[in-house]
């Protein structure tokens, strides 16, 4: 996919674990390209999760990330989509999971960006919202349906409309999800949670390395950042050993 740099290849036929897997959205993708998933989510999602895809070969858990209930060196890939920084610590979270890769297994992760500068606006109304009750929230956030097609009638505007529409998104921040029903639910998840943390590359290059997961490379959205553990199953240099002990294993 666009954010993660995968492609069908490299699920196909692989044990694979979803962090944070929601109602399923990207464990239904990496079940028809062939991967069998185990799906992890902490919040009551999973119920959801588990009559979507009852017919995909797919099993969901009802699980923390800081406490996995897994053999170390089980998965060929883990992914976690949008979820690690609404912990109350994305390090830590991320940390935990390299220890359950197999040798030579893959992982990669999409945070929100701390580049985009619209995330400002929004983080003044999450004060209010993420105390706001889930049916007021969501309720409110049926206003991306008009929203979005207000937008597409200013883009069509000669000359103004554009920065119009720009304008617009920076005073409301929203998904522009083409799906209503996702746009909906993606800027619910945007607006309700309690953590929300933003990252740069640098930052999360940082922990991929102090891991000691190798050939890092980012995906097509900021920021996503995909790395491999070590086929011989090391995973840091003697040197940075008493770094990585914790979450590696």
């Amino acid at each position: 996919t666009r954010k993660t740099g995968l492609a069908k290849d490299d699920l196909a036929g692989k044990l694979v674990l979803d962090v944070g897997c929601g109602m399923g959205r990207y464990a239904e993708v990496a079940s028809r390209w062939g991967a069998q998933v185990v799906g992890i989510d902490l919040s009551l999602a999973v119920e959801a999760a588990a009559r979507n895809l009852a017919h995909r070969n797919v099993t969901i858990f009802q699980a923390d990330v800081f406490s996995l209930p897994f053999a170390p060196e089980s998965f060929d890939y883990i992914y976690s989509m949008g979820v690690l920084h609404h912990t109350p610590s994305c390090e830590n979270a991320f940390k935990s999971l390299p220890r359950f890769l197999k040798p030579g297994g893959g992982i990669v992760i999409w945070l929100y960006s701390g580049y985009n500068k619209w995330y400002r606006v929004s983080d003044i109304y999450r004060r209010v919202t993420r105390r706001m009750s889930p049916k007021l929230l969501h309720a409110l956030c049926q206003l991306t349906r008009p929203l979005y097609g207000l937008h597409r009638l200013l883009r069509v505007i000669p000359l103004i409309g554009r920065p119009l529409s720009g304008i617009l998104a920076y005073l409301i921040p929203m998904s522009f999800n083409k799906d209503p029903e996702w746009r909906v639910l993606d800027t619910f998840d945007w607006y309700s949670p309690w953590y929300q943390t933003k990252h740069t590359y640098e930052e999360v290059f940082r922990w991929f390395e102090s891991c000691g997961l190798e050939d890092l490379h980012v995906g097509g959205k900021p920021v996503a950042v995909r790395g491999m553990r070590s086929r011989n199953g090391q995973t840091a240099t003697q040197d940075d050993q008493s770094e990585v002990a914790r979450c590696v294993g």
